[in-house]
Formats: structure tokens, C-alpha cells, sequence
């Protein structure tokens, strides 16, 4: 039996704990994978980040926020539901906390925003 092949009666016989093979098979089957086909993954899954929540409510920040705090804000993050939204100081902060629900029903219509549930502003 090859010693990376552990099993719990061998663990056993040597008095060492058991751990499961963590690894994975290959999903090609164990044969090299061409380089169209590496590339390929790659964009797909470069193509999946780029597509982001903050980047499409980054692209349409001025249509969604009143236009004197438009340059004075910014969102920052997506998270749980909840988009942060970067404030210049406290009065901005809490005049954009009063436009909020208007801010939330246009920010859900844009593509792939549809899940977020608040706002918060720091």
C-alpha cells in the first residue's frame, strides 16, 4: 500500500491519528490540459469578477445619487446584502442617509443589484 494512501487500520497499526485524503481527482482525467482550454477557464473566471455589483453601481453613481453628492461619495463595498457607501465628511453622510430609499429602489434595478438590501454610509 502506498504511504500516501493512508487507511484508518493502518493509521491504527501505527498508532497515528487518521486524516482523509483532502485532495481531489483532476477533472482531466489525469492528462494534460491545453493551453485554449487553460486561457479559457481563466477569462471565465476573470469575466465572473469583473462582473461585480460595485462596478455596475460605480458606472451609474450618478444616477442614483442626488447630483450635489455625486462627487463626494462613493460605494465601496458589497457585502452580505449591504453596499457601503463612503462618505467626504458627517453632513453628506447624513443627507444621503435621508435620500437612502430612493437611492436603494434605483441601485436594485441595475444588473446583477438585485439582492442588495441596505445601505450603509462610512
Amino acid at each position: 500500500m502506498p504511504l500516501n494512501e493512508d487507511s484508518a487500520v493502518l493509521s491504527g497499526f501505527r498508532s497515528m491519528p487518521y486524516r482523509p485524503k483532502f485532495s481531489r481527482a483532476r477533472s482531466s482525467g489525469g492528462l494534460p490540459v491545453s493551453s485554449k482550454e487553460l486561457s479559457r477557464r481563466f477569462l471565465a473566471k476573470f469575466a465572473a469578477r469583473a462582473a461585480s455589483p460595485v462596478s455596475a453601481i460605480s458606472e451609474n453613481w450618478k444616477k442614483c445619487v442626488p447630483a450635489k453628492f455625486a462627487a463626494k461619495s462613493s460605494p465601496v463595498n458589497v457585502r452580505a446584502g449591504v453596499l457601503y457607501v463612503a462618505a467626504d465628511n458627517p453632513q453628506i453622510r447624513q443627507e444621503l442617509q435621508f435620500a437612502a430609499r430612493g437611492m436603494l429602489k434605483k441601485i436594485r434595478g441595475f444588473e446583477g443589484c438585485s439582492s442588495i438590501k441596505s445601505i450603509r454610509f462610512i
